[in-house]
């Protein structure tokens, strides 16, 4: 696994929209999300808000994989996909989140996707 160490993003929350909006490039080693970019973090039901909130730890994975999804890169879902996995066991985050969540998109995520299929 590559290291990396993700620095915090600079957002600013949306109330209206309900979303965050990059204010400045958000830079990994394989993707820069430019600023405007608007994510909603974890796209997760209300009903489990608690257990896994939009706004986490694993936020930066979250927006890389929202952008990903965007369309803009001309990625597969796959790679959006195994791209959140990585960049959330870079992140550190427990298998208790990380399973579940990237088993969700992969099941349940095709109807948000808007890239290559």
């Amino acid at each position: 696994m590559t290291r990396f160490t993700f620095m915090p993003p600079d957002v600013r929350y949306l109330p209206r929209e309900n979303v965050f909006q990059l204010l400045t490039d958000y830079r990994t080693p394989e993707v820069t999300v430019p600023a405007g970019f608007k994510t909603n973090g974890a796209s997760t039901p209300r009903i489990l808000q608690n257990l896994f909130p939009m706004v986490h730890r694993y936020f930066p994975a979250c927006i890389i994989h929202d952008y990903m999804y965007s369309g803009e890169l001309g990625n597969t879902k796959e790679q959006a996909d195994d791209l959140l996995d990585l960049n959330m066991r870079r992140l550190e985050i427990s298998a208790w989140y990380r399973v579940p969540m990237v088993a969700a998109v992969r099941l349940f995520g095709g109807s948000n996707f808007k890239g290559k299929k």
